[in-house]
């Protein structure tokens, strides 16, 4: 079920929160498992046994762990790898299978060899990608005792199936909302927090990325006759504010969520594309994903503590995989290598240390940034390469190619103005500017307006699934 749907936003949003509020504390937990089983039950039927699966191995590793720690160290890190195994055999069976197979058969192909290998094709179940590194980040946070393994399986069924981060993130460790699993205080002022975020991720979902949507879905699947160089850009940066509001506006959404049942989720964006560098974008983008990457796959390899060659390597294998994990295609790799490629030109010249303006480190991070966009959103590595060519003027277009006004209407540009506005943090700043007094009925005023746009456009008919449900 989609956020941005009318059965979400008009039935399921407010048939839950009223029964939360309603129900005494003590059975909010068992609320929250049954709707959120319920939840994903809609969206995937059956396959919902895969999250009762993982919650299970999950739980059971866990405790297993615990129990081989305080008896020996190396039969809890088998305990461990197990585990890890375990989840990442989930990912590999469902998400990577079918590429495997086909990259096998290219190989035999290539060596002369006539008999191929059978090639499945299994649907993706939505989030896994997301509950499998949750499942590994809270097996190692026991096994490095940054955790304790919970001991009922209830309350590790409810965190990890949690409804609103559950298919798209943000990744929520247990250590993030551990202590409010057992004990919270549901606050009016965490309420009223809530719901301002969630109606502001709403705006950002419905009003800016489904809007760039329909400008970069149509530009991206333009013949390559007909794709001139303006257009090849226009749909490059319509895709480059697509995926930043519909992504940022997911989390707000799945954040104020958080928020409204008592819960502080861990924030996944603060302003990427205002970088400086690569560095800086990652710092800012997918917070969650980026800092699980940094946690539990950079700093096991070794980090920077093995010599700056080992660093180099670390740092393009963790990049390769970051690519991997957004999906089972060399598209998503290449982007990964290309953003690990600038990360270890600014580790080798650190840009703090350049001597230009700001304003044009700023401009180097945005072309790099658009550049990837570019092979993530390509469906093949061939549409990628058109796409590449026609940017810079290398593209097959003639006279066939269509105009930049074909598809720069008065709504796309106003959308794309407002996007850049509000990729900066003008909500802080305008928010600081307000007087005490005026911030709470300011606050409702702009959510009533938005909630009237969202709705109608909703009831339009004219919303689409996230995109981080692909992944």
């Amino acid at each position: 079920m989609v956020f941005s749907s009318y059965n979400f936003l008009f039935i399921f949003f407010p048939l839950f929160f009223l029964t939360y509020y309603l129900l005494d504390p003590r059975y909010r937990n068992l609320l929250i498992l049954i709707v959120s089983l319920l939840f994903y039950s809609i969206g995937e039927g059956e396959r919902v046994i895969i999250l009762l699966i993982s919650i299970l191995g999950n739980f059971s590793f866990g405790v297993i762990i615990k129990r081989f720690l305080e008896q020996s160290k190396k039969a809890a890190l088998s305990a461990l790898v197990a585990g890890i195994m375990f989840n990442l055999g989930l990912l590999a069976y469902f998400k990577y299978i079918g590429f495997v197979g086909e990259n096998a058969n290219q190989v035999l192909h290539m060596l002369g060899i006539e008999h191929m290998l059978p090639v499945l094709h299994i649907a993706l179940p939505l989030g896994i990608s997301f509950f499998a590194f949750q499942g590994i980040s809270y097996l190692m946070d026991i096994y490095r005792g940054t955790i304790q393994a919970t001991s009922s399986l209830f309350v590790f069924a409810t965190y990890k199936a949690m409804f609103p981060q559950l298919i798209a993130g943000p990744i929520v460790r247990y250590a993030d909302i551990a202590n409010d699993m057992d004990d919270r205080r549901v606050k009016a002022e965490h309420v009223f927090e809530g719901i301002g975020r969630f109606v502001r991720g709403l705006a950002k979902k419905v009003l800016i990325a489904d809007t760039m949507a329909a400008t970069a879905d149509t530009i991206f699947a333009l013949p390559h006759g007909e794709l001139g160089l303006s257009v090849a850009w226009l749909g490059v940066i319509a895709y480059t504010m697509q995926i930043y509001f519909d992504f940022s506006g997911y989390s707000d959404m799945a954040i104020g969520m958080g928020r409204m049942m008592g819960f502080k989720y861990p924030e996944n964006f603060n302003h990427p594309y205002m970088a400086r560098s690569i560095g800086d974008f990652w710092r800012r983008w997918h917070i969650t994903l980026s800092s699980w990457f940094r946690d539990y796959v950079y700093f096991s390899l070794g980090g920077n503590r093995r010599g700056a060659g080992r660093t180099y390597v670390n740092l393009l294998i963790v990049f390769a995989l970051t690519g991997l994990w957004h999906g089972a295609s060399w598209t998503f790799v290449i982007w990964g290598l290309w953003h690990g490629l600038f990360m270890l030109i600014e580790r080798r010249f650190n840009p703090e240390k350049w001597l230009i303006p700001n304003a044009l480190r700023h401009v180097y991070v945005m072309f790099v940034v658009m550049i990837g966009w570019t092979l993530f959103r390509a469906d093949s590595a061939d549409v990628a390469s058109h796409m590449l060519r026609a940017m810079f003027g290398f593209g097959e277009a003639g006279t066939l190619a269509w105009p930049l006004a074909a598809f720069a209407n008065s709504l796309v540009v106003g959308t794309l103005i407002v996007g850049a506005i509000f990729s900066m943090p003008v909500y802080e700043k305008v928010k600081k500017l307000v007087p005490g007094s005026m911030v709470v009925p300011g606050s409702v005023v702009i959510a009533a307006v938005l909630v009237f746009a969202c709705s109608l456009k909703v009831l339009s008919g004219s919303y689409s699934p996230f995109l981080y449900f692909r992944f």
